[in-house]
């Protein structure tokens, strides 16, 4: 399913711009960080239940990308974390570094979980389900690269892919925009490489 990025140190009205003309065209899914983010804690976590209310008013659901850093960034204990989610209608977390088996298996007791691709192997999916986790009902996300030559390869993700089709994974990863290109570094934000300078279109074909 085709979804789009946000960063929320965009102007919020042209955030929602943007998804009113995403949802025209039928996507559902918007993406957005919680440990990237450059702005101060508090006129970020405005904007972000701001954003959810707009999500959720079309019917689209906003997935956030969390780490331990969303914790120490926005000083909230892991129950304050979970607290805040529920209270604003996230139904989506994606679950990139730092926290620990049990405590994702205690994220998915509220919310969709999304996992990083690159830190799942064999021993990782076992644990996982040892929990009592179904992998069935899980998502892994491949990363997104915004340094050039950093981004993998097609061979590699054809490699992972095979692993996460065995455990019944579903699986999502980035393709670059055209239009407006995300700072520091204006290279685009793809999985692959090879995606880097393509058009966007190509990318997702």
């Amino acid at each position: 399913m085709l979804g789009i990025s946000i960063y929320l140190s965009e102007n919020i009205e042209e955030i929602k711009k943007y998804i009113d003309r995403s949802g025209k065209y039928g996507v559902k899914n918007i993406f957005t960080s919680m440990h990237i983010t450059e702005e101060n804690s508090q006129e970020f976590m405005n904007k972000i239940q701001e954003v959810s209310k707009y999500a959720n008013e079309r019917n689209m659901i906003l997935m956030i990308d969390i780490s331990t850093n969303t914790l120490s960034k926005f000083n909230l204990t892991f129950s304050e974390m979970i607290e805040f989610y529920k209270n604003i209608g996230i139904k989506k977390l994606r679950i990139d570094f730092g926290f620990s088996e049990k405590e994702i298996y205690e994220i998915s007791k509220y919310f969709e979980i999304i996992l990083n691709a690159s830190i799942i192997d064999e021993k990782y999916c076992n644990s996982l389900e040892k929990l009592g986790l179904n992998l069935n009902k899980i998502t892994v996300c491949h990363n997104f690269y915004p340094r050039i030559e950093t981004g993998i390869s097609e061979e590699f993700l054809l490699e992972k892919n095979k692993l996460f089709k065995k455990k019944g994974f579903k699986i999502q990863a980035f393709i670059p925009g055209d239009e407006k290109l995300r700072g520091p570094m204006f290279e685009g934000l793809p999985t692959l490489e090879d995606h880097r300078n393509i058009p966007t279109f190509l990318a997702y074909i």
